[in-house]
Formats: structure tokens, C-alpha cells, sequence
């Protein structure tokens, strides 16, 4: 539960700073961020058995297509904007995932 918020506080400032503007509605991000999140996975788990590491990738993107329209949708951002957001947000995802991965060993 406290990731949720972490996650959602992550995506808000990427969001405020790309915008010039004030941090959005607290509803507002952590609805993208799990969206964007649940996509991507839900893409990983179904491609990642079929084509490996490129199924990965292709997860990240339409992960951060679909992050790129909610975010557009809800925030007001145009969709080519959100989605470079969205893209930065699964970057940190990734950066934070393989941190985790170190801590906790294979």
C-alpha cells in the first residue's frame, strides 16, 4: 500500500515538472500509476513466456502508451507528453525493480 503512494507521489512530481505547474489531484495519479503499472505487467505475464526479453520491451512500451492516455486523459496533458511521462515512470519502476532484485539476491 505504501508503494502505491510512493509510486503515485513519483509519477505527480514528473507530472507537476513536465507541466510547470502544480502537483495533480492525488486520485488522479495513483489511478495512472496503477494503470500504467497493471498494463505493463499484465503485458509482461502474457509476453514474456512467448518472445523473452523482447516481449519485455514491447510490455514497457505499450505499458507507457497506455499510461500516456490515462495520464492525458485525467491530467489534461497532450498524449505525445504524458506518454514520455508514463516512459520516465516505468524507468524509474525498472531502476527501482532491479535495486530490489540486488537487496533481496536471486
Amino acid at each position: 500500500m505504501l508503494f502505491i503512494f510512493v509510486d503515485a507521489a513519483v509519477l505527480g512530481i514528473i507530472i507537476a515538472a513536465m507541466e510547470e505547474g502544480d502537483f495533480p489531484d492525488w486520485w488522479k495519479v495513483i489511478v495512472c500509476s496503477l494503470g500504467t503499472g497493471l498494463a505493463t505487467v499484465g503485458l509482461q505475464y502474457a509476453l514474456v513466456p512467448i518472445a523473452g526479453l523482447l516481449g519485455a520491451w514491447v510490455a514497457i512500451f505499450f505499458g507507457a502508451l497506455v499510461g500516456g492516455v490515462l495520464i492525458s486523459a485525467l491530467c489534461g496533458m497532450s498524449v505525445k507528453r504524458a506518454s514520455i511521462a508514463a516512459a520516465i515512470f516505468l524507468g524509474y519502476r525498472i531502476i527501482i525493480g532491479m535495486i530490489f532484485l540486488g537487496l533481496l539476491g536471486d
